[in-house]
């Protein structure tokens, strides 16, 4: 480091108490990470991000080459991110900082192939890495921008976004974004308040030395102002149009997640707020516990599952629907989604049921059964496969709302849901029609001894559904736990739960159930959801909350179609007629050892817990909230759209010596404005026609025009302190420039009007 460099950093111009108010504007959104507690090890952002705050301050004092600069703060963050997620790598016998880094590289190669082949990529250690990456180039470029180039909104905008759209998946305590909000309206006083200071210094204009205490304690009281009168504001009403505009900009990052959730399933929040969602993959994850807070409320004429999702797919890591995937929009009260259902399906019953959805949890609608009618626009996700006599046939994945789903909205849906006669289920037969042949595909990887496991269980069943019940009561039997640890790397998920975990909660028992009808050739698939509900008599209606979102098992039946089963022990038995035939438990084939009970002390039929929260289909919290899910998206577009403006002002400016540079800024930005210069005039003809855009400020735009002339047919040679001194015309300008031509077309309109 020069002399120069560190005799800047030592003195710090932009004051020390700056970059403390940086370091808390950027650390607010890490502290809010790390509150979520999304993975193991997550501690490590505020280090990362501390590190690389020290970084940006560094650089931005030095004087060399800046992609000199930044590729060597790159290769440093990089090295730092490598080391502390090496470092803290859990279990599987890693000791040495060494094994830990061979284990990092391979896991980043494994989750690579995986994700490429159209897997699921189950990779906690992956998505820390990347959050970590993330952390450290918002510090460096935060620090940069503050320190070098003197302005604040990227890191205040990376914070911000990255607030919004952890606290819509994982809401996390209030205060995270009071501090936000506090420490960046701070930042950018400081910030304002000192390229002023050099205005003054360069114009000799003299200035009180307490300014900066005094601004400070200004922007704190009208920061707590706007924090606690945005507290205090009340909540605008719902707006249709509204609703819907919000629906379509919602699609894309729906899309998005989708993608994210099948990159890194298994992530979710461990935070004690855990929210229920769904999307378009299902993956085990760790020790979670889902909030109390009611959903919705649902008035039906009879208990049944609310479905939101199904999976076709079993990857080994987890569940993916089906990959044949289409969309269709269906108008309110479209009778023609009901036309999807297999017109040979017997014994049916209508039932209409109503939803008044109480908190937002993405745009996905809860439904019962096969739905053959909303009373709202949807866009349905449908599964379409070839063959059979009837050619296409498609079946529903999931409904999303084509107003937004918001607090109040009331929709109503008629479904066809079965009517489960065992009797009659016991004799459909094996004559499954060829669309259902991918429900029975399993991936190669599936170890043998779960088809052995699958054949024991259901040895002396002559027909699918009684194999199907032998199943669903073995699975039961398992313990129910929401303290789980995900399978380690290159484990099979139903496997490692059979043999090795033997406890889980509802994914692992509907997986495990699912995977084993498909190992003796019954087309089988999990769908995630909503269980009924609390029943409240005095309004007649159930309510539905985050901890009854839950995972079970449909099997096809030829010409009936699919049948509930629940493979978890602490929920009941879907209501069935007929007496079930007494069923006579084989020993499995597996040795005493495999199968041997974990040391619970439970019995083989399981007690219900006396509150019990069930596993939920997603990461919990995996779906955005009504109101953050679009403030995240527009702050994002905002970055975008404000990265995408500055490259294109930028364009082709970028190596011009500082006349040309100021010049051609002037020029440009008065061509927007609608004042382009002639085909024949000269610089100093042009600049006499843009005088009357800067008012009371002509001197400086004639200087940029003369330093142009001199410059270009001149050839005369200009300092830096020439160059610094034409910035500062520019930036004195520009804003003059920008407000004159709006006064001008508000005064035009209004004499007009």
């Amino acid at each position: 480091m020069n002399d120069i460099g560190v005799r800047s950093l030592v003195r710090l111009e932009e004051g020390w108490l700056t970059f403390v108010f940086l370091a808390v504007s950027v650390l607010s959104s890490v502290w809010s990470v790390e509150h979520a507690g999304w993975v193991q090890n997550i501690n490590i952002l505020s280090f990362v991000s501390i590190l690389a705050l020290a970084c940006g301050l560094i650089c931005s004092r030095l004087r060399w080459p800046e992609w000199l600069l930044h590729t060597g703060a790159l290769l440093i963050g990089v090295a730092v991110v490598l080391s502390f997620v090496a470092n803290g790598l859990p279990g599987y016998g890693l000791v040495t900082f060494e094994v830990k880094f061979r284990f990092l590289v391979g896991t980043i190669f494994q989750w690579a192939k995986a994700v490429s082949s159209g897997d699921v990529g189950t990779g906690e250690v992956i998505f820390l890495l990347l959050l970590a990456l993330t952390a450290w180039l918002v510090g460096y470029l935060g620090a940069w921008t503050v320190f070098r180039q003197h302005g604040a909104w990227w890191p205040i905008l990376c914070s911000g976004c990255a607030l919004v759209v952890n606290n819509s998946y994982a809401p996390t305590p209030w205060w995270y974004f009071g501090i936000y909000l506090l420490s960046s309206l701070l930042l950018l006083a400081r910030v304002n308040l000192f390229r002023q200071q050099q205005i003054w210094k360069r114009l000799g204009i003299r200035y009180s030395g307490s300014l900066g205490r005094r601004l400070v304690n200004t922007a704190l009281l009208v920061s707590v102002l706007a924090i606690g009168l945005s507290w205090m504001a009340p909540i605008v009403p719902f707006n249709q149009p509204v609703g819907e505009g919000l629906a379509i900009a919602q699609q894309p990052w729906e899309d998005a997640q989708i993608q994210f959730n099948r990159l890194f399933g298994g992530v979710h929040s461990r935070n004690d707020n855990s929210v229920s969602g769904f999307g378009g993959s299902l993956t085990p994850r760790g020790s979670f516990k889902l909030a109390d807070t009611v959903v919705m409320y649902v008035t039906a004429d009879r208990p049944l599952y609310w479905r939101v999702v199904a999976y076709e797919r079993y990857t080994g890591n987890g569940w993916l629907t089906s990959d044949r995937t289409q969309t269709v929009y269906y108008g309110a009260g479209d009778p023609s989604l009901g036309k999807l259902l297999e017109e040979a399906s017997q014994r049916r019953e209508e039932v209409r049921q109503r939803f008044l959805i109480v908190v937002a949890r993405g745009r996905l609608l809860p439904a019962a059964a096969e739905p053959k009618e909303l009373s709202v626009p949807v866009s349905a996700d449908l599964s379409t496969q070839e063959g059979g006599t009837a050619g296409a046939r498609s079946e529903v994945v999931s409904l999303r709302s084509g107003v937004g789903v918001r607090p109040g909205l009331e929709y109503s849906v008629v479904s066809s849901v079965p009517i489960i006669q065992e009797s009659v289920l016991r004799q459909a037969g094996n004559d499954y029609p060829t669309w259902v042949e991918p429900y029975r595909r399993l991936p190669p990887s599936v170890p043998p001894r779960v088809r052995d496991l699958a054949q024991s269980v259901t040895q002396g069943y002559s027909n699918s559904y009684d194999k199907a019940l032998a199943l669903e009561r073995f699975i039961r039997q398992f313990p129910y736990t929401q303290d789980t640890e995900p399978p380690p790397p290159g484990r099979d998920w139903v496997d490692y739960f059979l043999f090795d975990l033997r406890e889980g909660y509802c994914d692992y028992f509907a997986s495990a159930m699912a995977v084993m009808l498909r190992e003796i050739g019954v087309p089988a698939r999990v769908v995630s959801g909503y269980t009924t509900g609390d029943f409240d008599s005095s309004t007649g209606r159930y309510a539905v909350r985050d901890s009854h979102a839950h995972s079970w098992v449909e099997a096809y039946f030829p010409h009936y179609g699919w049948i509930p089963f629940e493979p978890s022990g602490y929920r009941p038995l879907p209501a069935r007629q007929d007496t079930p035939q007494p069923i006579a438990w084989p020993t499995p084939a597996a040795s005493p050892d495999q199968m041997e009970r974990p040391a619970s002390g439970r019995d083989s039929v399981l007690v219900p817990p006396v509150h019990p929260s069930v596993g939920s289909s997603e990461p919990s919290g995996s779906s955005l909230s009504s109101i953050a899910l679009p403030l995240g998206a527009g702050l994002g577009l905002l970055a975008a759209a404000s990265l995408s403006t500055w490259l294109a002002w930028n364009r082709g400016l970028r190596g011009m010596a500082a006349p040309e540079l100021a010049y051609a800024r002037l020029s440009r930005l008065a061509r927007l404005l609608g004042y382009g210069p002639g085909p024949v005039q000269t610089p100093y003809e042009y600049g006499e026609r843009l005088v009357p855009l800067v008012p009371n400020r002509e001197g400086r735009l004639q200087a940029i025009v003369a330093a142009f002339v001199s410059y270009r047919f001149g050839r005369k040679q200009f300092t830096s302190e020439d160059a610094e001194r034409l910035d500062h015309h520019w930036q004195a300008i520009r804003g003059r420039m920008l407000l004159t031509r709006l006064l001008r077309i508000v005064q035009r309109r209004l004499t007009r009007a």
